[in-house]
């Protein structure tokens, strides 16, 4: 049986992308993920994704402060490549390592490995000179995967973007294809590249398995807004949205899904028509989605590049739970909700505009609830084996 290796600077429960991609693959062609351990929730999230994974092996490098040494060793590491990356700013290895610590990790992590793989798969910025290096040391080919547009993303350093940009620029060509998460991120990420990439770049949006998604319930009475996100934090458009929802606490519920990460005086979350969940592992929230009524798919387009160009993958897992979705107007949602405007309404964030939104939903209520089922069959043409399906046979013809 053929064998891919999937590097990633996250884990499974952080990458649900990377989790549906090996559950694609893994029937047929045998997988190895090299990733990470944080000592977190995630450690036994990963342990429940992973057992469900067949011919799957994972090998998982620490990312903790325990042992103390070896976070010393690659954090002292990383800050000297970063101090010498000015001086070498053409040397894609000097770069990489000065862009992401776990990058240093990865590479070293890999090169132990004694298993001989068929394709090399990179899943997200800091994995990708890992995956380019082992490639061309051990003659195999590589590709990767844009979720994000990372020049695009929210960085302290005024440095980091022009190096991402450099690393995306001089390591994708080399790369046997690659695959992008919305359409905007393809088309800005092709502007910087020689126009001859184009037929190396594939869409597969973030998209579910249609199967993971049980048939939603009849609901009556009270509203019920769901959000989710690993994160519960400013940025994400909830301060938009609550006070909005506050003049119709009578009548609505509103959860909350993440990790809370937020102070008291950001987000005013402790109401009792809000109720907060911790994070859950996807057949927990595909659960849970069926008894909503309404997604709040509400980027910011403000915070970054990226999140103004990207589809989250919030959209599709409400879309395919049957919710009617409000999307905020980043260029990406924008673009999507022209396209496909039966699945919900899009609305500028402001406190105007969207009072006039929910407004319109809350009136609308009954009529979007009776919708609920048919929304759910129509999503089907979302289906991940769909959406993934050219991803597949081209894993199938390289390998």
């Amino acid at each position: 049986m053929k064998e891919l290796l999937f590097l990633t600077t996250l884990n499974l429960s952080t990458n649900p992308r990377l989790t549906k991609e090996l559950q694609l693959l893994s029937p047929e062609i045998k997988c190895t993920l090299v990733c990470f351990n944080f000592g977190d929730w995630t450690v036994e999230s990963d342990l429940s994704i992973g057992s469900d994974i067949v011919n799957f092996r994972c090998i998982i490098l620490n990312a903790t402060r325990k042992p103390i040494w070896p976070w010393i060793y690659y954090n002292l590491l990383h800050r000297i490549y970063y101090w010498l990356g000015g001086t070498f700013i053409r040397n894609i290895r000097f770069q990489a390592y000065a862009s992401h610590k776990r990058s240093i990790q990865l590479d070293h992590g890999i090169n132990r490995l004694n298993s001989t793989f068929d394709h090399v798969i990179a899943h997200n910025l800091g994995a990708l000179y890992p995956a380019f290096r082992y490639a061309r040391k051990n003659g195999i080919r590589f590709s990767f995967d844009l979720e994000d547009y990372h020049p695009g993303e929210s960085v302290r350093d005024k440095n980091e973007i022009p190096r991402r940009l450099f690393l995306l620029k001089k390591i994708l060509p080399e790369a046997q294809f690659t695959t992008y998460a919305s359409p905007l991120i393809g088309l800005t990420m092709l502007k910087e590249l020689n126009p001859e990439q184009k037929s190396k770049f594939h869409l597969v949006r973030n998209t579910f398995y249609s199967s993971d998604f049980v048939r939603p319930e009849k609901i009556s009475g009270k509203v019920r807004f769901v959000w989710f996100s690993q994160n519960i934090t400013t940025g994400r458009g909830l301060e938009y949205i609550l006070p909005v929802l506050e003049l119709y606490s009578d009548s609505i519920e509103l959860h909350i899904i993440g990790k809370k990460k937020y102070a008291k005086t950001d987000l005013a979350l402790e109401k009792p028509h809000i109720e907060i969940h911790p994070p859950m592992v996807p057949g927990q929230l595909h659960s849970l989605l069926s008894k909503m009524d309404i997604g709040l798919a509400i980027e910011e387009s403000k915070v970054d590049m990226n999140k103004d160009i990207c589809l989250s993958n919030k959209l599709f897992a409400y879309i395919q739970a049957g919710l009617y979705v409000i999307l905020s107007n980043t260029s990406g949602q924008t673009d999507f909700i022209t396209h496909y405007p039966r699945y919900g309404i899009g609305v500028d964030l402001e406190y105007g505009k969207l009072a006039d939104c929910i407004d319109k939903v809350m009136r609308y209520i009954e009529d979007i609830r009776s919708d609920k089922l048919s929304r759910w069959e129509k999503a089907k043409e979302f289906d991940y084996l769909n959406e993934a399906s050219e991803l597949k046979m081209l894993l199938k013809n390289e390998i």
